[in-house]
């Protein structure tokens, strides 16, 4: 069951003169091919084994940044994710951070 639709219709190419681009898609054309989503959760697993040798940060949230090249994976950088404590306290981003209902399930055997 779906308990919350996760995608972003955004994304960032880097063209061949450098610098960045920006494109729009819509879900009905997924970015991702099946052979990239199998790379990113071979990427991940490889991560969570190497994590879990180092028992310290068994737990620690990472922040990994990767991208596709003629459908192969790179990996830029991995390091430990840091909350913003000042920002986490920000009235203002609290205000604009949408509220998220975490007992809603949506069957996904049904239409909406």
């Amino acid at each position: 069951m779906l308990l919350a639709p996760a995608g972003q219709s955004d994304y960032i190419r880097l063209p061949e003169t450098g610098g960045t681009k920006k494109y729009i898609t819509t879900f009905d054309s997924p970015i991702l091919n099946e052979q990239n989503i199998a790379d990113i959760r071979t990427l991940a697993a490889k991560i969570r084994t190497t994590i879990s040798k180092d028992s310290e940060n068994e737990n620690q949230a990472y922040d990994v940044e990767f991208g596709f090249k003629d459908n192969k994976l790179w990996l830029f950088q991995i390091r430990p994710f840091v909350e913003n404590k000042q920002a986490k306290s920000s009235e203002y981003l609290a205000s604009i951070s949408p509220k998220i209902e975490t007992e809603k399930m949506i069957n996904l055997s049904e239409k909406i």
